[in-house]
């Protein structure tokens, strides 16, 4: 620590505060009222995918920690809900996962799925759907739940071992905290 502070007061030292505070400008995004679709298609991809987002809140929202569970029981490893059916009982893709953008606004979840040849995005949709629906139709296995909260402790015990993840943790603390 004595090395890190003297090396800051080397490098940064000679820098003066501003005068004034300065404003932070924070523009959130409009309100979506209606589901936008875009399809793309590249000659250099090999396989087809799907990509799909729905609204998240923003994180620390009391909202934003189910559904951060939920992207872990959804896709955190092969037995994941998302890698089972998709890729190991439909065999219709390869990769399949779940994430939270979660960020100081309301953000997005994401679900996408790298698809198998010969097999379409509509294909992809549709089985993305029916594992949503399952996973809010029925409740989590005891196991699954258990196992995910233990990755997200786990996750939050690993960060803390690595100084960028500190520095990370301690900038989204001073803007979104």
């Amino acid at each position: 620590p004595e090395e890190a502070a003297r090396m800051a007061q080397t490098y940064f030292g000679g820098i003066e505060r501003p005068k004034q505070k300065i404003e932070r400008i924070n523009t959130p995004e409009p309100a979506q009222k209606a589901e936008r679709r875009l399809t793309k298609s590249y000659d250099n991809s090999p396989l087809p995918a799907v990509i799909m987002g729905y609204h998240a809140p923003a994180n620390f929202a009391p909202d934003s920690y189910p559904l951060d569970i939920a992207s872990t029981i959804l896709s955190s490893g092969q037995s994941s809900m998302l890698y089972r059916k998709l890729v190991y009982e439909d065999r219709l893709a390869t990769q399949a996962q779940a994430f939270g953008f979660f960020s100081e606004d309301p953000n997005l979840m994401v679900f996408r799925a790298i698809l198998n040849q010969g097999k379409t995005p509509a294909e992809g949709e549709k089985a993305l759907d029916a594992v949503i629906e399952q996973l809010k139709a029925t409740p989590v296995d005891a196991r699954d739940l258990e196992k995910a909260k233990n990755q997200e402790i786990a996750s939050i015990v690993l960060r803390r071992q690595r100084t960028e993840a500190k520095a990370d943790t301690l900038g989204l603390c001073a803007v979104v905290g």
